[in-house]
């Protein structure tokens, strides 16, 4: 998982467990994070976190089962550069 700077990374459940843990190895390794949770506070809790050790991130809070699409083109259009290198 070495270079990963540049790179842009989606994780669901990045609120807490593994998903939390996945988002901030990532970031510490230089990816951008599109983080994505349905819990609102603790997802900010953990962005904050990401951003305060240097690492790039974006909270997305909201359920995926019907946002799928609209969560994909949200992260394009945030790194769109970035996406394809």
């Amino acid at each position: 998982m070495n270079g990963m700077s540049e790179r842009v990374v989606m994780i669901t459940g990045a609120a807490s467990g593994i998903g939390r843990a996945t988002a901030e190895l990532l970031a510490a390794r230089g990816a951008r994070v599109a983080a994505v949770d349905q819990e609102a506070h603790a997802l900010s809790t953990v962005a904050a976190a990401i951003g305060a050790s240097g690492g790039h991130v974006v909270p997305f809070a909201f359920d995926l089962v019907d946002r799928t699409d609209s969560f994909a083109a949200q992260v394009a259009e945030r790194w769109a550069g970035s996406m394809y290198s």
